[in-house]
């Protein structure tokens, strides 16, 4: 039988102590009861005694208090950390290891999601503005989406919501991102390229894309097509991020969304309808308007449209003509010398030959068409003695490289020893005959 006894002397500290050592604090001895009284024995069954109260001196009780001490004595100052054991530790990694495997899955996706931005090839004078390539890359896909960003040479397409005014761009992005490591079987890459013609390679490889650099004296530009609003095409200037946009949600887009099939980057039977559609998807997000983009290629049937079908070119302004005159300004030499780089690199990165034409212009109280058309004629042969010089031929597919020189008129009156906008030639280049014309 176990005896208790409850004392009256820091009674709550010593039950702490007790724990700490591992002892039960109302325990303070075993071994036989004592005997009791016969009357007191008959009692026990029903009626419970009053403990009694220990005596403040009781030797039993000092030593068990003596003993806890002891115990606790020996243990460390420092907190008391129990060690797992062995068996514990393996087990517990083992029940992590799904946790981590799940992490990295779900990670996974985010890693493809990205655009690997190469080098230029050759030299490039360009930059003058001060943004890199990358710079540039950058915030001409964060027009298209404002979930991409630029980490080291890649720009990489966060995963989330779109926002309402730019979901066809992220859209696109997004179409193209799933399908890398399987029908696209790298990350696409994409390059600024100073003097070549815009153009995508896409097929069961990858996709790379290149894009003309914006400061270059030749900007890209598209003919419009003909709505009930706007009857007549016209040539329409375009910011950097939309030729971007052409490239990837047009040809790249396209190319992904047939699975890889017959339609493919450029369009089989409609052409060039596809890429178009899917450059004027974002752009109307840009809040351009129908009457301002890109006319169509062929009709649903595949018949070829009449007229410029949509089809793009670069133009450059040679200004700053004086007053009266067709002498050739200062600007006509950096428009000509980009013209012939862009000659000789489209010719060996796209395998386009190049054509061209040139537009002169003048007022009405300075020479009118005379003026305009001896300006076109002179700054025409200054670009064919540039070509001839670079041993570049004046002829592509045993016709002319040129169209018939225009000339037009230009609103207002000049006056002289001022600048006049409308004392100017302008130099289109295009790879299609059906883009010639004013």
């Amino acid at each position: 039988m176990t005896w208790y006894r409850v004392s009256k002397r820091n009674t709550a500290k010593k039950e702490r102590h007790y724990k700490h050592a591992g002892m039960k604090a109302e325990k303070l001895f075993t071994g036989a009861a004592p005997a009791m009284p016969a009357a007191a024995a008959g009692r026990a069954a029903g009626i419970q005694r009053k403990a009694a109260i220990a005596s403040e001196t009781n030797p039993l009780e000092d030593e068990v208090d003596e003993k806890a001490h002891r115990r606790i004595m020996r243990m460390p100052e420092s907190p008391f950390i129990q060690r797992k054991c062995a068996a514990c530790e393996k087990e517990e990694q083992v029940q992590r290891k799904p946790l981590a495997s799940f992490i990295q899955k779900t990670q996974q996706p985010l890693l493809q999601r990205r655009w690997k931005m190469m080098p230029r090839s050759g030299t490039n004078p360009l930059n003058r503005g001060g943004q890199t390539d990358e710079q540039l890359l950058e915030d001409g896909f964060k027009e298209i989406c404002p979930r991409a960003s630029r980490s080291g040479n890649f720009i990489t397409i966060a995963p989330g919501t779109s926002p309402a005014a730019r979901t066809a761009g992220c859209d696109c992005l997004d179409v193209i991102d799933r399908s890398v490591g399987g029908l696209l079987a790298t990350d696409p890459e994409v390059q600024v390229e100073p003097f070549g013609w815009s153009n995508t390679r896409v097929g069961s490889g990858g996709a790379r894309v290149s894009v003309r650099h914006p400061e270059d004296p030749f900007s890209w530009g598209y003919w419009t097509g003909t709505t009930s609003t706007h009857p007549s095409e016209t040539r329409h200037l375009k910011p950097f991020w939309q030729t971007l946009a052409h490239e990837i949600c047009g040809h790249v887009a396209a190319f992904v969304r047939s699975g890889g099939g017959a339609a493919g980057a450029r369009g089989v039977g409609t052409g060039h309808n596809v890429a178009i559609a899917g450059e004027n998807t974002v752009a109307a997000e840009h809040g351009v308007t129908t009457d301002e983009q890109r006319g169509m290629d062929m009709t649903s049937g595949g018949t070829p449209l009449a007229g410029h079908r949509g089809e793009s070119f670069l133009q450059a302004v040679v200004n700053d003509f004086d007053h009266t005159m067709d002498t050739l300004p200062a600007s006509t030499t950096g428009v000509v010398s980009s013209l012939v780089n862009t000659v000789r690199t489209t010719a060996a990165t796209a395998g386009l030959d190049m054509l061209m034409q040139v537009e002169g212009f003048a007022t009405v109280n300075e020479g009118g068409l005379t003026l305009a058309a001896s300006r076109a004629a002179n700054v025409r042969a200054e670009i064919e003695r540039a070509l001839t010089a670079a041993g570049i031929l004046l002829t592509a597919a045993g016709a002319s490289r040129f169209s018939t020189d225009l000339a037009s008129l230009s609103p207002g009156f000049s006056y002289p020893l001022t600048s006049d906008a409308g004392r100017v030639v302008k130099v289109y280049l295009f790879h299609q005959p059906h883009s010639a014309g004013p």
